[in-house]
């Protein structure tokens, strides 16, 4: 069986940490808050690199979350079970190395804090 890649995005780390593929435009863009670590390879449509924060991360004050839609997940995740979605956002706010939380039901047994 041969796996083909449908699109741009599903190549392997394309945009590099941080980053964030558009199929349909074929291109790469930084989370917000984020800036390409080499912007001129990014001309040349090289952004493996990824991205690098504006400001550094203040986890104890007010730094939070921006919401997107229709992403995949890492290859990297942890699930923290038994979590309400508002119990997920706060738990993830109070552990500084949390980046990232979205709530799915991976098992078909109720809401997940997925990491």
């Amino acid at each position: 069986m041969v796996t083909v890649n449908k699109d741009i995005c599903d190549r392997y780390i394309s945009c590099g940490p941080y980053g964030i593929c558009y199929a349909d435009d074929l291109g790469c863009r930084c989370l917000e808050g984020f800036v390409a670590n080499l912007p001129n390879d990014w001309c040349g449509m090289d952004c493996g690199d990824g991205c690098r924060r504006n400001c550094a991360l203040n986890c104890s004050n007010g730094d939070g979350f921006v919401k997107y839609k229709g992403h995949k997940l890492p290859d990297n995740f942890t699930v923290w079970r038994n979590l309400s979605p508002r119990d997920c956002e706060d738990n993830c706010l109070e552990e500084c190395s949390c980046m990232a939380y979205t709530n799915i039901n991976i098992y078909g047994n109720g809401s997940q804090c997925v990491v």
